[in-house]
Formats: C-alpha cells, structure tokens, sequence
C-alpha cells in the first residue's frame, strides 16, 4: 500500500508473498522485489504488473529507466 503524507492511500497491490525490497523511481513508480517476482506499481492510477519471475530472490536498490537489482 503506498500512502500520502495524510496517510490516504494512492495505490494498494494484494500480495501473497512478503516484499523482498522496493524503491521510487523517478517517474512516480514503485518497483519492488517478492521471492519469485519483479514487480511495479505506478502511484497514479491503479496499474500494477510484472517484470519477470525469477528464480532466487533478488534486491532492488536502484531504479532509473532500465531495472537495475543486485542478487544476494
């Protein structure tokens, strides 16, 4: 669930799996890692999707226009 400073939400992704890590990018996307997928969310709007499945966890610590994760 991402949230303003007034705690409103602005977006909200259902997941089943626990979130690895996440970063901003700069153009008001989240992308962010579970144990089997890439994955983003824009803040405006309800989109939401996946980059890749994966087969071992992975960090994301940067995003810029291409997907950048370092695996631990």
């Amino acid at each position: 669930m991402i949230v303003n400073k007034n705690l409103q939400v602005i977006n909200q992704q259902k997941e089943t799996s626990k979130i690895k890590s996440g970063c901003f990018d700069d153009l008001n996307s989240y992308v962010y890692s579970t144990s089997t997928h890439v994955k983003y969310m824009f803040l405006e709007g309800k989109t939401t999707g996946t980059f890749k499945s994966i087969d071992q966890p992975v960090y994301v610590t940067f995003v810029s226009s291409l997907v950048h994760v370092n695996e631990w």
